[in-house]
């Protein structure tokens, strides 16, 4: 259950944990008090094996049960047992959201159905591991497809605890090979490296060209909008 590079990510498909939930919810209404009771519900024959262990840990990953114990959470509630087909999609997609190797992956090649070698040429570059891409290459990719099957771009909202500066402060979140920083109506997400550093301070000119070309558009409408409805005033 070793990291790759700076990133700590879930070895167990999404399919497999929800099924592991949907035991919890369902049976154990949301809390069990025994990890023995648990993991032969799962089907594991003891708490200590290494596949229970490792679903624990999934599970935790992407927020279906608490940290601490053996509870549901609200997300895996609603997954389980939704109000509306949308909430579970929601749900699902918010999860893998939180998953920072997935996203930064989704970030550099940009489609959820990677090639094997494209995909491994950008993971080892996010990474900088290129032993671990070699050798466990291939479930990343199996894992990362999987997964992607219920991300919805677009949809998720920026995580809540990235909560709103009201006090004048820059809120910031130091996760596992992501940085990520509020400025106001503002958010950034770099990947932690010498690269994401490198390629956030070309950017910054490029925006700053793009943005001063928009605003100057804009104003540029605006007094011409005026003009036309002072000629056709008069």
């Amino acid at each position: 259950m070793g990291k790759l590079g700076t990133f700590d990510f879930p070895h167990t498909q999404i399919n497999t944990l929800i099924e592991a939930t949907k035991v919890l919810v369902n049976t154990f209404k949301g809390n069990v008090n025994s990890e023995k009771t648990f993991a032969e519900a799962l089907g594991h024959k003891s708490p200590k094996s290494g596949g229970f262990l490792l679903k624990l840990s999934d599970l935790r990953k992407y927020g279906f049960i608490e940290k601490r114990g053996l509870t549901a959470t609200t997300r895996a509630k609603k997954i389980i047992n939704p109000l509306n087909p949308n909430e579970r999609r929601h749900e699902l997609s918010k999860a893998v959201s939180e998953i920072p190797l997935w996203m930064a992956l989704y970030e550099k090649i940009r489609t959820k159905q990677p090639t094997s070698e494209d995909f491994k040429l950008q993971l080892k570059d996010i990474t900088d591991d290129r032993d671990a891409v070699v050798k466990i290459g291939d479930k990343i990719l199996n894992l990362y497809k999987d997964a992607m099957n219920y991300y919805i771009e677009g949809e998720v909202k920026r995580d809540s605890n990235l909560s709103k500066d009201t006090s004048g402060m820059i809120p910031t979140t130091d996760k596992d090979g992501i940085f990520e920083a509020n400025f106001g109506d503002i958010y950034i997400r770099i990947p932690k490296s010498q690269r994401g550093k490198r390629s956030f301070e070309r950017m910054i000119p490029l925006i700053k060209e793009e943005l001063d070309e928009a605003i100057g558009n804009v104003e540029g409408n605006i007094t011409e909008k005026i003009q036309k409805h002072k000629k056709e005033g008069k």
